[in-house]
C-alpha cells in the first residue's frame, strides 16, 4: 500500500520493478496519475498495479474521446493554461468546485448560512462531470462524508481498467 506523494510513489514504483520484486501494489490517489506517477516510473513497471478512482483520468487513453474529458482539457487550457489539465491534482479541485456551483444555486435568494450549509450536506445521488460511472455524491446534516464508493482499477501498461462491475442501482461495488 503506498499512501505517498506523487514524486515517491514514481520512485517506489520503479525501484520495486529494478529490483525484481512483484508484490500486490496499491497506489492511493493522487499518487495513481498515469501522467505524473506511472509515466516516470516507467508504465512496464506499473503493470499490474491497483488503484481506486473516483474520477475519470483525462491523460488515460481510456478516457480520450469521452465528451466530459474533452470538455475539461478545453476548459484547463482556456482558464489554468499553467496548470497540466492531464495533472490528477488539477483535477481534483474541479469537482468540488462543481459541488459548491450545484449548492449555492440550489440556495436560491436564500445565501444565509444555515441554508448553505443545509444545501451542501444534502447531495442524493448527485454526478458531476469527471466522476466515473457508479460514482455518486450521497451526505447528510449528520454525515459530511459525500463520498461513499470508490471503483477498483489495475494498470494494464497502457491505462487503468476498472475492474469492478457497477451495481444496477448505480452504485459501485467496493464500499
Amino acid at each position: 500500500m503506498e499512501f505517498t506523494t506523487s514524486r515517491f510513489a514514481a520512485q517506489t514504483v520503479r525501484k520495486t520493478a529494478e529490483l525484481g520484486w512483484r508484490p500486490m501494489q496499491f497506489l492511493a490517489s493522487p499518487s495513481n496519475s498515469v501522467e505524473t506517477v506511472l509515466r516516470p516510473a516507467g508504465l512496464e513497471n506499473a503493470n499490474g498495479i491497483f488503484t481506486s478512482q473516483f474520477t475519470k483520468q483525462a491523460a488515460d487513453p481510456a478516457w480520450a474521446n469521452d465528451p466530459e474529458v474533452i470538455e475539461y482539457i478545453a476548459f484547463m487550457k482556456r482558464w489554468a493554461p499553467s496548470d497540466n489539465p492531464t495533472d490528477f491534482v488539477a483535477l481534483s479541485g474541479d469537482i468540488p468546485a462543481q459541488a459548491i456551483a450545484d449548492g449555492l444555486q440550489r440556495c436560491g435568494v436564500e445565501l444565509t448560512r444555515d441554508n448553505i450549509v443545509k444545501q451542501a450536506s444534502s447531495f442524493r445521488g448527485q454526478r458531476f462531470k469527471m466522476m466515473l460511472p457508479g460514482i455518486e455524491l450521497n451526505n447528510s446534516a449528520n454525515d459530511y462524508a459525500a463520498y461513499r464508493s470508490l471503483r477498483i482499477a489495475r494498470f494494464d501498461g497502457t491505462s487503468w481498467v476498472l475492474v469492478d462491475k457497477p451495481e444496477t442501482s448505480g452504485q459501485a461495488l467496493y464500499k
